[in-house]
């Protein structure tokens, strides 16, 4: 008759063996997910290309996108638009894309690398990384219909 000492560590050692089956058998799943998934993203699809197509052109977008209520998602270019110094932009699931808002850096700063949010008015906030009245960048404001307000850091 084995002791009691003998069946605890019995027990413990098949809860081990348990465990390690099961932590083996959720490695495997995972793996096969993960192998799943990552065969299904193979497929990317642009729907919009930037190109460098001379000064006003939009172009390094350095940010993520967000998504609006619209349906359209929202991001910023470094470079580019009518002053040169970065655009605000919207650009629809089919590849539209329209310029919102346009840097000169004098006046609204320019280099908007840290993208854009949606704030509690509907309207899309930002920073740029230099210039504007103050030279040491702006936060700006951008209402979907693309009117550009910016308040300098002095």
């Amino acid at each position: 008759m084995k002791s009691n000492e003998s069946k605890v560590a019995e027990t413990e050692e098949e809860e081990l063996l348990k465990a390690f089956k099961l932590t083996r058998l959720s490695a495997v799943c995972l793996g096969l997910a993960w192998l799943t998934i990552s065969a299904a993203a193979q497929n990317i699809e642009p729907i919009y290309a930037f190109t460098n197509s001379g000064f006003s052109s939009p172009r390094n977008p350095r940010a993520d996108l967000i998504p609006g209520r619209d349906g359209n998602f929202y991001g910023t270019t470094e470079y580019g638009g009518s002053g040169g110094f970065g655009t605000v932009f919207k650009v629809t699931t089919s590849g539209v894309m329209t310029v919102l808002g346009n840097f000169d850096s004098f006046n609204t700063g320019g280099d908007p690398y840290g993208g854009v949010t949606f704030g509690p008015d509907g309207n899309l906030y930002g920073t740029t990384y230099f210039s504007g009245p103050g030279g040491v960048g702006t936060v700006f404001r951008v209402t979907t219909n693309g009117v550009v307000t910016s308040i300098s850091f002095h």
